[in-house]
């Protein structure tokens, strides 16, 4: 019996296409378990024994097959034509008999399989298994096309026999058969056997051709790492929720991913979120998340680790995980089982900026790590390795975690309750019609819970937790041979981390708070790394990064050396974050000459009031000095950033953005009479959000009616101004923002909400689906979210972490900007807002008096 022949028999007794696509289900998870028992078999045989190459030439009659050696094995090819026509009358009564009548003059023993298939008590000895315990196996944990697992398939079963006492006496003996055939497949083989049904590793050569940029799924690239997984005590999965173009352009990824893999103990691998339409295949074929270094099931590692770069990717770590077959909840991932136990998930960690605040998906994370992660993961690592080879529980591995003093860091959110108490406040309403205008807004008056603090499940816990620090970056790692991707990613070249931290309070900018102190290579050191990374990547391309460049002390004689030594190698030097307005002349052109795209400038904010309350203390006078040095060197693109929404704007403060751009403009053009080019400029308007570990965690945001009624206010307002490129963020997206930022654990259940509705690749504005995310929040109940922990005499749920800045400061912070917001006059501006180069992480403002502005290149 040829494949044709199944095919002409399917069509000939008009088998409907759901039967077929549920019998080609079947027959792909009955092939992969009977070759993951015939693997399993073979490495049980002694090694002596085991033929380079088994040849099937023939059948026996108890449907088994044997090699040359003796090592017994399941016939695939019998298993897989059995599957694919076991239900071919399926509409038909009594069709495992009729099917098998029909079937009988072509293969007895596939003839055999579907009689018995529906009626099959399963081999109690795995030593004994027989092809028709492949197919009946598979068949009970297959729903139509997709595959579903035993248990979720037998309670399907259940509920629809619920009314025939008989059926239910029978199927539950055969669930407890079956559960009994299962322990034993997990036991030989040693994966769970979901991962077994769908694969384990994956096969994408048939899938590739049918999905745009199959780049993304391949691995293999020019600094991957392959290491034998049989040769590591662990195995990571970094996770990066959004596309591969996305998270390739990650620096903290290949920090991660090169340390661990240099260490011998660990083996890390990488996974992302797969686009549209590689997801919508996936679930077709039930083909599981999966790592590109070995395109192996991500249930398979012993702990994922994703990090948390923004708010709107938490969707995507729920799609991520559904496709692995790994529940949202930790609660519900085998917390009794030993961590070696097959059955056991992986341990399933976070990191990264939005970990600062864990509560908003607190219930899904097994452990936080908080802080800088390169010494961090691979202590983790170390403890889990140990306590795997132990035969800890993931239970009492957690708590090891959270008891542990030798490294700071690590949070387990499930031993800490949240407590909360009744209040009566007025929350906000949107109500929506035709599916997406907002065409109210009400307030009611409704009882909410408000958080008071934690209750410890145990006492030996700590109160806090406090974030990691790496203490010296010479001695920290840092990638010489960085992954080099075989697409285009979003920034795609050779980059060189300079400095941690940032020696600027901007009192909206998270970063400047959580990642002090501010610490720096020295330019030995990065110098070595920048030499390491073009010979192992033959990138023309190299970006300085850090929060901001120009503050790097001696970062004007660190570029000039880099221009001496890169110009000889035809290699360009890419300059974030600068302030132009610290270099001398020979300097700046020098610079020029590097810089052919635009350059952005960051004001922030249009009047000088509005900028002395955000701490981003620079006169009008030298941004437009240094819009005239820019002009001067022969930039002529220039973008400038503002928010929008920040404590205490007006109007008026909008109407000086507006003035700022025309000042500048005809700066502009008074240079170009004197023959310079002609002079574009961008002005770009994002919201603001208020972000928690900040002076400004205690504001509300704008509503996003007031946005809207902002961004357009300035949009009419610079119709007026020549030459100007006005650019506003999207207001809806910032709104979800919003209310996720200062989320508490309540908040997962609108994610959750929004997820099941649809909401995924958030960020992507192709994609963003705000209705839903409105919706969600008034189904959990939690629309009063976005002005939620307003009250800076209040507890914060994110206060469980100790980012190192003495919390006082961040009030005193707050203090002084809303006795400034308070004020409509415009005032002198205070010193520049700078902290000063210290290893102390709670020291107050500096008094540095130098003052200026960044500027990013690009357009």
């Amino acid at each position: 019996m040829t494949p044709d022949t199944i095919e002409a028999l399917l069509k000939e007794y008009e088998t409907p296409d759901h039967v077929v696509r549920h019998c080609n289900r079947v027959a792909q998870v009955a092939v992969n378990i009977a070759k993951a028992i015939n693997a399993a078999r073979f490495k049980d045989t002694d090694a002596d024994a085991i033929p380079t190459d088994v040849e099937v030439t023939g059948i026996a009659d108890d449907f088994e097959v044997t090699d040359n050696a003796g090592t017994t094995l399941l016939d695939v090819d019998l298993i897989y034509k059995a599957a694919r026509l076991h239900d071919i009358v399926r509409t038909r009564e009594n069709h495992a008999a009729e099917g098998a009548k029909i079937i009988e003059p072509y293969d007895r023993q596939v003839t055999e399989i579907i009689r018995a298939h529906m009626s099959h008590d399963l081999s109690a000895d795995l030593k004994q298994i027989t092809p028709t315990d492949i197919v009946s196996l598979a068949d009970r944990m297959v729903k139509e096309d997709k595959y579903i697992g035993f248990e979720e398939r037998m309670e399907d079963i259940l509920h629809r026999f619920k009314r025939d006492a008989h059926a239910l006496e029978v199927i539950k003996s055969r669930i407890d058969q079956t559960r009994f055939l299962i322990e034993q497949i997990e036991q030989l083989t040693g994966k769970h056997i979901d991962s077994i049904a769908l694969g384990g590793t994956v096969g994408l050569d048939d899938i590739l051709m049918k999905v745009e940029r199959p780049g993304r799924y391949i691995g293999g690239e020019m600094n991957s790492i392959i290491k034998d997984p049989s040769d590591v005590d662990v195995r990571f999965c970094f996770a990066f929720p959004d596309l591969y173009e996305v998270g390739m352009s990650f620096t903290g990824l290949q920090i991660i991913y090169g340390m661990m893999n240099a260490d011998n103990r660990i083996y890390c691998e990488r996974a992302f979120a797969p686009q549209i339409d590689m997801e919508q295949i996936m679930r077709e074929k039930g083909i599981p998340l999966f790592t590109l270094e070995t395109h192996t099931d991500v249930r398979e590692m012993d702990i994922i680790g994703f990090t948390l770069q923004f708010e709107l990717s938490y969707t995507n770590i729920l799609l991520m995980l559904e496709l692995a077959h790994i529940p949202f909840l930790t609660k519900d991932r085998d917390l009794d089982l030993p961590l070696d136990d097959v059955k056991s998930t992986p341990i399933i960690v976070a990191g990264g900026p939005n970990a600062y605040n864990p509560e908003t998906i607190a219930d899904m994370i097994d452990v936080y790590m908080i802080g800088d992660g390169e010494e961090l993961n691979e202590y983790f690592c170390h403890r889990y390795a140990d306590a795997k080879k132990f035969g800890k529980t993931k239970r009492e591995f957690l708590l090891e975690i959270a008891l542990d003093t030798q490294m700071d860091g690590m949070y387990v959110p499930s031993l800490y309750e949240p407590q909360y108490e009744k209040k009566t406040i007025a929350v906000r309403t949107p109500v929506i019609t035709d599916g997406s205008d907002i065409v109210d807004i009400s307030y009611i008056d409704t009882e909410v819970e408000e958080f008071i603090g934690f209750k410890k499940l145990d006492e030996r816990i700590p109160d806090r937790v406090k974030a990691h620090r790496i203490h010296d970056l010479d001695q920290a790692f840092f990638p010489e041979a960085p992954i080099v991707p075989f697409i285009d990613t979003i920034h795609d070249r050779a980059i060189c981390e300079i400095m941690r931290g940032c020696p600027r309070g901007c009192r909206f900018c998270q970063a400047g708070y959580m990642y002090r102190p501010v610490r720096k290579r020295s330019p030995e050191r990065i110098n070595e790394i920048i030499d390491a990374q073009l010979a192992n990547t033959g990138y023309d391309e190299v970006s300085l990064l850090s929060l901001s460049t120009g503050d790097y002390p001696g970062i004007q004689s660190l570029i000039l050396n880099l221009m001496d030594k890169l110009e000889g190698l035809d290699v360009s030097l890419s300059l974030p974050s600068m302030r132009l307005d610290t270099f001398d002349e020979e300097a700046l052109k020098r610079i020029s000459e590097y810089r052919k795209s635009g350059l952005t400038f960051a004001p922030e904010a249009g009047s000088q009031r509005l900028r002395d309350v955000i701490f981003k203390n620079i006169t009008e006078e030298v941004i437009l000095k240094t819009i005239e040095r820019t002009i001067d060197l022969g930039w002529n693109k220039v973008k400038c950033y503002f928010m929008i929404g920040l404590p205490g704007e007006t109007y008026a403060d909008l109407d000086a953005i507006v003035t700022l751009a025309r000042t500048i403009m005809k700066r502009a053009r008074q240079l170009q009479e004197k023959g310079k080019r002609t002079f574009n400029l961008t002005v770009s308007v994002s919201n603001f959000v208020p972000k928690p570990n900040t002076p400004f965690q205690w504001c509300a945001g704008n509503s996003e009616e007031e946005l809207i009624k902002k961004n357009y206010y300035l949009k009419d307002a610079f119709k007026s101004v020549k030459g100007v490129n006005f650019q506003f963020h999207d207001t809806r997206t910032s709104y979800a923002e919003m209310m996720l930022a200062k989320g508490d654990r309540r908040a997962l259940k609108a994610i959750i909400n929004a997820y099941e509705h649809g909401a995924k690749f958030d960020s992507w504005r192709e994609h963003f689906k705000y209705d839903t995310w409105v919706n969600a929040w008034a189904d959990e109940g939690l629309g009063y979210s976005k002005d939620i922990y307003v009250n800076p005499d209040g507890v914060l749920p994110w206060s469980i972490i100790d980012t190192g800045v003495d919390p006082s400061l961040l009030r005193k912070q707050y203090d002084l900007a809303m006795e400034l917001a308070e004020t409509t006059e415009i005032t002198e501006t205070t010193d520049d807002a700078r902290f000063e180069h210290s290893e102390d992480m709670t020291t107050d403002m500096g008094n540095a008096q130098t003052t200026g502005f960044c500027a990013e290149g690009g357009e």
